[in-house]
């Protein structure tokens, strides 16, 4: 079912379950959070714009107002948003009815944070988590999702927006998720190369 609000496009991808810290400086954006504190519109489309503009098709993250961190005598303000849902845009106005913010229709996902049942990613993991104890500090449990997974995972926002394009439980979604592990394990060893002294070609 479509579902109209007001959206805030923005280049980076939140999973269920992340906060999103934003400094809030434009006046439409402030008018924005004026309505997402009174509760006449509790919650907010963040449509993802790494790769094209804001337009239908696009992936984003539903959330709302968690709480306002500081609010700055002119105006501007530092809050918190909680990320609750994936959302498909439908449709989207630069001008939302009589607001000066963007709004249109947004698909509610009902995302689900599936239960990783991967065993060499899982191993991988926590190999890497103990030989880069410190740059890679994840919390890793038998049980966790994939969500709770790519929220912790040092990867582009844009490797992450493409694993949520492809089929959920797909074969795709599967060997995405292993080439970044990969990657990283790569990268770790090569910082860690660096700082020894050493340095590869």
């Amino acid at each position: 079912m479509l579902q109209t609000l007001p959206l805030f496009p923005l280049p980076l991808i939140k999973m269920p379950g992340e906060l999103l810290e934003l400094h809030i400086f434009e006046p439409r954006y402030r008018k924005l959070l004026e309505d997402l504190k009174t509760g006449e519109q509790p919650l907010v489309g963040i449509p993802c714009t790494i790769e094209e503009p804001a337009q239908a098709g696009q992936l984003g993250c539903l959330a709302r107002l968690k709480s306002i961190i500081k609010t700055h005598p002119d105006g501007r303000a530092d809050i918190y948003l909680e990320v609750i849902d994936l959302i498909q845009l439908d449709n989207y106005s630069p001008k939302w009815l009589d607001n000066p913010y963007p709004g249109g229709q947004v698909q509610v996902l009902n995302a689900q944070n599936t239960r990783i049942q991967d065993h060499w990613l899982m191993q991988q993991l926590r190999l890497l988590k103990a030989q880069h104890p410190i740059a890679l500090p994840l919390s890793l449990q038998n049980d966790m999702g994939e969500f709770d997974l790519l929220s912790q995972l040092p990867i582009q926002d844009k490797a992450k927006l493409h694993y949520l394009q492809l089929p959920p439980n797909s074969k795709a979604r599967k060997a995405l998720l292993h080439y970044e592990v990969k990657q990283l394990g790569l990268l770790l060893m090569q910082q860690k190369a660096v700082y020894k002294g050493f340095c590869f070609n």
